[in-house]
């Protein structure tokens, strides 16, 4: 049976809170002092060292540990629940780090032949052509050298890589091709940002943690549906506990899913007078191993 999640503890991340605090202010100190490397955009991040102390914070903090067990999957709800978003005013810097689940969207990379009719039925609810869905495959086909491709994208984008989509900004190329061309503009109304996840190494979507738009891909219910599932009253721990009708858990089926995924999105935004630098990374909670690591000014 699920269980309720309403009694989390707000105590803890109390240190964790506290280690990131002093952590940043430490750094934003001294940054302070050079307004000119702040100006050259450097300073922030100069030799890695905000990122040297969160890698550093994640892989001595107990709460994480705790949830490194084995399908410590309430463990995990509790502490990004706590965690979520924690601003931080340290002077004139504004510091936003968030936390979350790196397995609540669909590896799009991960895409198999089996599950195209379920991404078509998908995006045509939102009036989106079925070629949208080829212009996704041949992104994911990796170089044919025969020129088989079922789109002309590379026609028109002959630089694109071919072997994966890897950021969302590469989607919104894609997304853009798909507009001029059929000069269709209701693919506006999909949050791609919320749908799909583009690490290559991510095969599987974790349910406790899954996105609406994840959930109506996943299994063809209707977006209340989704949100009522997206909703985290109650932690799953078996496809009974989602009250789902045969046919939408047969889809569901199809996917490779966990009520347990050990990851987090780690995202830290700095705002310093006009100047905003983000990072962001994945972290691997069993491994204490950071990757993925991407950098905005």
């Amino acid at each position: 049976m699920p269980h309720n999640r309403k009694a989390v503890a707000l105590l803890i991340t109390l240190l964790f809170v506290l280690l990131i605090t002093l952590s940043i202010g430490a750094i934003l100190e001294n940054i302070n002092k050079s307004e000119e490397l702040l100006k050259e955009q450097r300073a922030l991040y100069k030799e890695s060292m905000l990122l040297q102390d969160l890698l550093m914070i994640l892989q001595n903090s107990q709460e994480i540990e705790q949830i490194a067990d084995s399908n410590a999957t309430d463990a995990m709800f509790a502490f990004l629940q706590t965690s979520q978003q924690l601003p931080l005013m340290l002077g004139s810097t504004q510091v936003m780090l968030s936390l979350a689940s790196a397995r609540s969207k669909i590896p799009i990379n991960s895409m198999r032949e089996e599950q195209i009719p379920f991404f078509e039925e998908y995006f045509s609810r939102y009036g989106v052509r079925g070629e949208f869905v080829e212009m996704i495959q041949d992104v994911l086909s990796g170089v044919q050298e025969d020129g088989g491709y079922k789109t002309a994208i590379f026609q028109r984008y002959p630089r694109l890589y071919r072997d994966g989509l890897v950021s969302l900004k590469m989607l919104q190329v894609v997304i853009a091709y798909y507009k001029q061309e059929y000069r269709d503009d209701a693919i506006s109304k999909i949050r791609f940002a919320d749908l799909f996840s583009f690490d290559p190494e991510a095969s599987s979507i974790d349910l406790n943690f899954a996105t609406a738009q994840s959930w109506e891909l996943l299994t063809g219910v209707d977006a209340m549906r989704a949100q009522e599932l997206a909703s985290h009253e109650e932690v799953y721990s078996s496809f009974d506990d989602l009250g789902l009708a045969q046919k939408e858990k047969e889809r569901l089926q199809r996917f490779q899913t966990t009520f347990f995924a050990p990851y987090l999105l780690v995202k830290v935004d700095i705002i310093h007078k006009n100047f905003i630098q983000k990072i962001s990374f994945e972290y691997d909670i069993r491994a204490k191993k950071g990757y993925n690591f991407r950098y905005e000014f």
